[in-house]
């Protein structure tokens, strides 16, 4: 009930449509709104010193963003990037903190989104700090799978988001080379399937 709401909101304002690698917010820019996504998808990611691109989180409709600069005082320090052709909802700051006050449902709905980000944000960290390059992999594809698997009629998973090795590297935080190595050895062993950049994790 409180996501239809979230919706109806949303949807009173400005339909805006985005091509693949648009960038609709900037790091360190005042954003123009709140942005709801309605189709594709939109990846945030932040730039290191040296130039390098790491991915943070991948969002699929029906979630809003920056959360982080709407809901506190902070300033927006990611960008945000259509993967895909992507339809999103702008709605102005102020309008959405006045909808959330006046619907305590909406809020409880929120933070608890919030909250799940966070659990799959730290089980993503712990990942992370593994040295192994492999298990590093593993942990990509298991928030990848996390939010976008679908199982098909033989019980495999797949990751219903097209991505390159490169998309792997930047959510692991590793060289696209180490990515592609690990990924090879994945299908090797029957793990997973790679096939017009569409990962499946095969049934046991």
């Amino acid at each position: 009930m409180e996501d239809q709401e979230i919706r109806e909101f949303f949807a009173q304002f400005p339909k805006i449509s985005l091509g693949k690698k648009e960038v609709i917010v900037r790091a360190e820019e005042e954003p123009s709104g709140v942005f709801y996504l309605v189709k594709g998808n939109i990846r945030m990611y932040s730039i290191t010193e040296d130039g390098k691109e790491l991915t943070l989180n991948i969002y699929k409709p029906d979630t809003y963003f920056p959360a982080i600069w709407a809901f506190t005082d902070l300033q927006n320090d990611y960008y945000f990037e259509a993967i895909n052709n992507c339809q999103v909802y702008k709605a102005p700051k102020s309008k959405l903190l006045q909808f959330v006050a006046e619907n305590p449902a909406v809020l409880a709905d929120i933070s608890r989104r919030l909250l799940r980000g966070m659990n799959s944000l730290i089980i993503r960290i712990q990942g992370l700090l593994q040295e192994d390059s492999y298990n590093k992999v593993k942990s990509v594809l298991s928030y990848l799978s996390g939010r976008f698997g679908k199982r098909d009629n033989n019980g495999s998973l797949i990751i219903d988001l097209p991505v390159t090795h490169s998309d792997i590297a930047n959510l692991g935080f590793m060289a696209r080379e180490t990515a592609s190595i690990e990924l090879g050895k994945m299908e090797k062993q029957g793990i997973i399937s790679y096939k017009k950049k569409i990962i499946t994790i095969n049934a046991k």
